[in-house]
């Protein structure tokens, strides 16, 4: 196998890039299709075409993160693990589509933070990693905006709060067990963790897509 930048499997950065590369990676694996669902699920003209295009993106994320994975350390097999990741991906999905985009909004605005976070730590592994890292962080920005406007009034209310605010836990509780790989990079993960807990900013003005 090649490494990146020329670091081995005991490089121990280039292993924690690897451990939290694999959270992403895992739920890119069924948000394409979770996101052509929800298109042929609406009648909007405009929020079918914005699903259509989130669905390319995390089809073209899925791609990036796999090759990525391909030129970073193996990984020790956890199955505990990835059953929970499974779980905490599978429980994203609602019937209800402001639900559900109300959690994409909480899930994509946290990981813009965490993409961010990661980038400004990796500097030697940052030919590699950053520009997968940056053109994910921008399709997520614009994820964001999409769900935002989708979830409508409901990111406003107490509810829509608390659903952010699991979203945001669940994901904490997701990422802890990777806690030892963010202190590698010399990221705190308490601190971290704090960030990705508060509520983002709700984007009252931005307009409302119709949802069908």
């Amino acid at each position: 196998m090649l490494y990146i930048n020329g670091a081995g499997s005991g490089d121990p950065e280039a292993y924690a890039i690897a451990e939290l590369v694999d959270v992403p990676a895992f739920g890119e694996d069924s948000a394409a299709l979770t996101f052509e669902h929800m298109a042929r699920r609406c009648s909007s003209t405009t929020l079918h075409a914005a699903l259509k295009g989130i669905a390319a993106d995390e089809s073209r994320h899925q791609l990036w993160l796999a090759c990525l994975q391909q030129s970073l350390p193996l990984l020790t097999p956890d199955p505990e693990y990835k059953k929970r990741l499974r779980l905490f991906f599978r429980r994203l999905a609602h019937e209800d589509l402001q639900v559900h985009f109300a959690r994409i909004f909480a899930l994509d605005s946290a990981v813009c933070q965490l993409l961010g976070t990661v980038r400004s730590r990796c500097a030697p592994l940052a030919a590699a990693v950053n520009p997968v890292f940056a053109g994910i962080g921008r399709d997520e920005a614009r994820h964001v905006g999409v769900a935002r406007r989708a979830a409508g009034p409901l990111l406003g209310t107490s509810r829509g709060r608390d659903l952010v605010a699991e979203v945001r836990e669940g994901l904490t509780h997701v990422l802890a067990h990777r806690a030892n790989a963010f202190e590698t990079l010399r990221v705190d993960p308490d601190r971290l963790f704090l960030r990705l807990r508060r509520m983002p900013q709700d984007g009252g003005g931005v307009g409302r897509l119709t949802l069908g």
